[in-house]
């Protein structure tokens, strides 16, 4: 398959000055907005708006990764899991005899009643989400209660979402011109148009076709048309598209699958 036009920090910031419409020029390798300051500052978090968005709006296959190990405290039914590690947690497994055991998520309440912190230790089985640690409410981890409590220091690891590197963080004369991310590189068409909506926003002119109906393009219109093309084939690769395979759906085969 034919890969994309991979952007990286400098293509992308060419491609937004284009569009806005700004001046750029190449400053010690970074390609960077020429007399305006203003606009250079915001471009950081026009990308977390952009990367950001993306990564909340689809569940990339490639963000679902497996951290660890985590050593479980014997005796403590918590287990803390960073979310610079994981965003989000979906499975765990914990090592139990030299294999690697999935535990069954269930509800808090259901934990919090059939296995309290006082429970009888033992080979955890189950495992509920409580929230985020007390004292910094989340910032520093992510609290797993597990039934029983271990009886063992066992090793578990967790799957699940995380967050990727943003391409800011390549503007250096090494990096700006040839690193890119999974999303500059499988995704650059939607990462454009969402930086043009946070940009609309800077210029003031978010909503473009209301002031203006004649007004052909509207980012955010075409950000959702890309997004809709980009899901469909998001739900392909984890093989959650049309009866559980990798195959788009088709509007004319019968019977259907």
């Amino acid at each position: 398959m034919a890969q994309p036009t991979a952007l990286t920090y400098n293509g992308l910031v060419t491609q937004v000055c284009l569009l806005a419409p700004y001046q750029y020029s190449l400053v010690s390798g970074v390609v960077t907005p020429s007399n305006q300051p203003e606009f250079t500052a915001l471009i950081p978090m026009m990308l977390n708006y952009a990367e950001q968005r993306i990564q909340r709006d689809m569940e990339l296959l490639n963000q679902q990764i497996a951290r660890g190990p985590y050593t479980l405290v014997q005796g403590s039914n918590q287990l803390l899991v960073p979310p610079s590690d994981l965003i989000t947690v979906q499975d765990v497994l914990v090592n139990i005899g030299g294999t690697p055991t999935p535990m069954h998520p269930v509800s808090k309440p259901y934990m919090l009643t059939v296995w309290p912190a006082t429970s009888t230790p033992g080979p955890p089985k189950v495992m509920a989400l409580e929230g985020g640690d007390t004292a910094t409410q989340g910032l520093t981890s992510t609290v797993i209660l597990l039934g029983p409590p271990p009886d063992a220091p066992y090793q578990v690891t967790c799957i699940g979402e995380s967050r990727a590197p943003t391409l800011a963080s390549y503007v250096t004369t090494a990096d700006a011109g040839t690193k890119t991310t999974w999303i500059s590189t499988w995704l650059p068409d939607l990462l454009v148009m969402a930086c043009m909506i946070y940009v609309s926003a800077y210029q003031r002119d978010f909503g473009r076709q209301a002031d203006d109906p004649q007004m052909a393009q509207s980012y955010e219109q075409q950000y959702e048309t890309l997004l809709t093309g980009a899901d469909k084939q998001e739900f392909q690769r984890r093989w959650e598209a049309d009866a559980w395979t990798a195959l788009p759906k088709s509007p004319v085969a019968t019977p259907t699958r």
